[in-house]
C-alpha cells in the first residue's frame, strides 16, 4: 500500500507542476491561483496542499529538479578544463533550454506570459545556483568566481537567446560561448 501512495503522490506532484506550466501560458504568474492549478490539474486543494506550501514552493521544486542536474552535472564541468566536457554539457544545457521552451513556451511565441514567466525560472535557478557557490568556501579568486561567472554567462545567454526564438541552433550556441569559456 505504501508503494501505491507514493506513486499516487509522484503524479498528483507531477500533475500539479504540469498544470502550472500550462498556467504560465496563460497569464501571469502572480495572477495564478491554487484554484487555477486544482481545476487544471484536477486534483483537490488538499492534495495541492499536502504536497505543497504554495504556488512559489511548485516553482521551486521544478527548480530544484533542476539543482538537481546543477550538482551532479554542472558543478564538476564548472572547474573543469577540458574542451570536450566543456561542449557535451553545452550541447546537453541548450537543447534542454531548448526542450523546454518548445514544450513549455512556444505555443505562441509572441506571449507576454510566456516570456515573463520564463523568466521567473532562469532567476530562482541563478539564485539557487548562487546559494550552492557561497557554501563552496575557497581562499582562491579563481575558485570563488570563475565558476559562477561562466555559470552566469550561460544562463544570461540562454535566457537571450529562448527570448529571440532560439534562430540560432544549440550547436551554434554551444560554438560561440566556448569562445568565452576558454578565455576564464
Amino acid at each position: 500500500m505504501m508503494v501505491r501512495d507514493e506513486k499516487n503522490r509522484f503524479s498528483v506532484k507531477s500533475e500539479i507542476k504540469e498544470a502550472l506550466m500550462e498556467l504560465l501560458l496563460e497569464k501571469p504568474y502572480m495572477d495564478i491561483t491554487v484554484t487555477d492549478i486544482v481545476k487544471k490539474a484536477n486534483v483537490s486543494r488538499t492534495s495541492f496542499y499536502r504536497n505543497y506550501r504554495s504556488i512559489e514552493n511548485v516553482v521551486n521544486s521544478i527548480v530544484d529538479e533542476r539543482m538537481q542536474f546543477f550538482k551532479q552535472e554542472i558543478l564538476p564541468v564548472m572547474y573543469s578544463d577540458n574542451e570536450r566536457v566543456w561542449r557535451e554539457f553545452l550541447f546537453h544545457y541548450f537543447y534542454q533550454v531548448s526542450r523546454d521552451y518548445k514544450k513549455l513556451f512556444s505555443k505562441n511565441r509572441n506571449n507576454i506570459y510566456s516570456m515573463q514567466n520564463m523568466s521567473i525560472f532562469f532567476l530562482k535557478t541563478n539564485e539557487k545556483m548562487e546559494r550552492e557557490q557561497k557554501e563552496k568556501t575557497s581562499s582562491s579568486i579563481h575558485d570563488k568566481y570563475c565558476a559562477v561567472g561562466k555559470m552566469a554567462l550561460i544562463s544570461d545567454i540562454a535566457k537571450k537567446w529562448a527570448n529571440y526564438g532560439m534562430e540560432e541552433t544549440p550547436e551554434e550556441m554551444v560554438n560561440y560561448i566556448m569562445g568565452f569559456i576558454t578565455k576564464f
